[in-house]
């Protein structure tokens, strides 16, 4: 893909909202989650269903799902 295209990312925040996200080719996840305004924290986050780092760059029509932590007992 070439550099500084825009592409569009759709990000699922589970329990909030489903958003589609223009951001320029070459985009961080970090850099989309932070375009989208979402906060990670005690989150977990996956690229098309796989849990990917905060430097992994994101593809035009990825599927981002952002996932709260469960911790039981």
């Amino acid at each position: 893909m070439a550099e500084g295209r825009e592409i569009e990312i759709r990000v699922v925040v589970l329990g909030r909202a489903v958003l589609r996200v223009p951001c320029p080719n070459g985009t961080s996840l970090a850099g989309l989650i932070e375009a989208a305004g979402v906060e990670v924290g005690a989150r977990d986050v996956h690229v098309n269903e796989h849990a990917r780092p905060l430097d992994y760059p994101v593809e035009d029509g990825d599927l981002v799902t952002v996932i709260p932590r469960v911790r039981g007992g």
